[in-house]
């Protein structure tokens, strides 16, 4: 890895994912990078799957842009050029996943909302970081 041009950002509205956005900013600003910062609505996030009807694209982009809320005013503070991006699925299959499409680095927090979940299924900082292409920093 020569440069650092495009960082992916794992937000989940936790702090240590606030952490992780900081400390990605300033690797942004150092390598005038462009960062992308990625929400994954997990299916327990969802109401849908528990048996309430709603319209899945509307609900979620309305979670994950309350969540990103947290996370993108840190870039616009600092003038770090930034975009956000909202998937569906299992969080740590979607970080993988998009960080294949040409990114340089993947910075996520090392414990997100779902510490129960993560402990009894692998965290999905560990998870990233064990499967990813690309380099991954885990922010504690």
């Amino acid at each position: 890895m020569s440069e650092i041009k495009r960082i992916l950002v794992g937000i989940d509205g936790s702090s240590n994912s606030t952490k992780a956005a900081s400390f990605a900013a300033a690797i942004a600003k150092r390598f005038d990078a462009k960062v992308t910062l990625l929400f994954v609505v997990t299916p327990s996030d969802h109401d849908m799957l528990a048996g309430k009807s709603t319209n899945m694209n509307e609900e979620k982009k309305g979670f994950g842009e309350q969540r990103l809320k947290m996370a993108d005013s840190i870039f616009t503070e600092i003038g770090v050029n930034f975009d956000t991006d909202i998937e569906f699925g299992h969080a740590a299959e979607k970080i993988l996943m998009v960080s294949e499409r040409g990114y340089d680095l993947v910075v996520v927090g090392n414990r997100g909302l779902s510490a129960v979940r993560g402990f009894l299924m692998g965290s999905v900082s560990s998870q990233v970081s064990q499967h990813s292409k690309v380099p991954v920093v885990v922010v504690p």
